[in-house]
This record gives C-alpha cells, structure tokens and sequence, in this order.
C-alpha cells in the first residue's frame, strides 16, 4: 500500500516538473513594432535615427550632407528606380552601367538587391535594359524621363521663345506670300474674264461684218420681157423673100 501511494506521488512530481520547465510563448507584436522594424531609419547600412540640423528641411527624404535616409520600403524602391532613370541618363559608359557603379550610386550591398531594382523598373516601365550577369553590367536601352531641375527652366524658357519667334515669323511669311497670291490669282482671274469679254464682242462684229458684206453681194430681182412665140423661130424655119 505504502509502494502504491509513493509511486502516485512521485509521477505527480514528475508531471509538476515537466509542466514547470516548458517556455511560455512569446507576445505577439503589434502592428507598428513591425512596421517599425522593417522601415529603414538612418543610413542605409546603419539603424541610427535622425540627429542633424538638416532633418527640418528634408523631412522623409535623403540628406544631402549625411546621406540618411528615411523612407517605407515602397517609397525607398521608387526612389532607387528613379535614381536608376537619372544614372542611365548622366551615363558616359555607351550606356552600359557596371553593377559596382550602379551599386555604389543606389547605396545597395548586393547584386540580388541591384538586379531586383532593375527588374522592378522595367516592370514599371521606367527603363529598358538588360541585365548580364555573366558580364557584370547592366545594358539600358531607354529611359523614362525624370523631374526638369529647377536651374535648367531658363534655359528651357529661352529656347520655348525663341522657338515661338521663329514659328511667328514663318507665319507671317507664309500669310503675306498667300495674300500676295491670292491678289495674283484675283488679277488673273479679272483678265481672263476681260479677254473673254473682248473675244466675244471681236466675234459678233466678225459676224455682223460677214453678214453685210454677204447682203451687198447678192444680185438683184429685175423683171424682163419674155420674147414672143413668133420672134423665137429657128432662122431655117424663116419663110423666104419673095423673088
């Protein structure tokens, strides 16, 4: 009896032990921790945040002294893409860009995160390139066109107008060259009706001439006297004079 009772009391331990040692399950994480923890802060390769003066006048964008970043992941990948549109158009390498340099300006620290980059904005439609990974490089095609820099729009202005003084001016051209033949035209078309006048008074005189010179030609009706019966006699059947 005694065994029995220590053997029950000693699976209970057992079985007290057992439960005692599990782990308990981790709390689950809200919805902005993850955020928070896929969102990139600071550098690129860095989780640091923010600490410079020049955070108020690029709030949520790239810093142009630091080179910090703090953008969600979608706005980070557009960003590359575009920095990928502007790369392709300042390219001096027949258009042909080395991974290591696209890597470097992109701020990337592998070729899968490079080539998914490309991929992306071929998709979009932003670029059309090619890559080779054998050769290292990325050959573009073309390209979308990016934001007009703000010291760039004089010179645009300038070129816009003197573009529409030219086309002012070959439109003047063209309308005073189509005035002046239309003058000629009307010019024509006056001297062809007056020689068409002239014609037709020339032929109804020609016509009027024809027809009095044809009424002073024609011979006139005389009334003459018909030779008798008697005096029309053949001269054989004359009678003769008496001897």
């Amino acid at each position: 009896m005694l065994r029995v009772v220590g053997r029950s009391l000693g699976l209970r331990y057992t079985s007290f032990r057992m439960l005692s040692s599990e782990k308990p399950k981790p709390p689950k994480k809200t919805k902005e921790e993850i955020m928070k923890e896929k969102t990139p802060k600071g550098k690129l390769e860095d989780d640091k945040p923010y600490e410079d003066p020049y955070l108020p006048r690029h709030p949520g964008g790239v810093n142009p002294i630091t080179g910090e970043v703090n953008l969600p992941p979608a706005a980070l990948s557009k960003l590359r893409q575009l920095s990928l549109i502007s790369l392709a158009a300042n390219s001096t390498s027949n258009r042909q860009i080395p991974y290591a340099e696209a890597m470097q300006y992109l701020r990337l620290n592998s070729v899968r995160e490079l080539e998914d980059v490309v991929i992306d904005a071929i998709y979009n439609k932003f670029i059309k390139a090619r890559l080779d990974s054998k050769g290292q490089f990325i050959e573009i095609d073309d390209w979308a066109s990016r934001d007009t820099p703000i010291n760039t729009i004089p010179t645009i202005i300038a070129t816009l107008s003197d573009f529409a003084r030219r086309v002012e001016d070959v439109r003047n051209n063209a309308v005073e060259d189509a005035n002046r033949r239309d003058a000629q035209v009307v010019a024509d078309r006056k001297r062809v009706q007056q020689a068409e006048a002239e014609l037709a008074a020339a032929r109804k005189a020609l016509d009027e001439s024809v027809m009095a010179t044809m009424n002073s030609h024609e011979p006139t009706t005389s009334t003459r006297s018909k030779p008798s019966r008697s005096a029309r006699q053949r001269p054989s059947q004359a009678t003769p004079a008496s001897k």
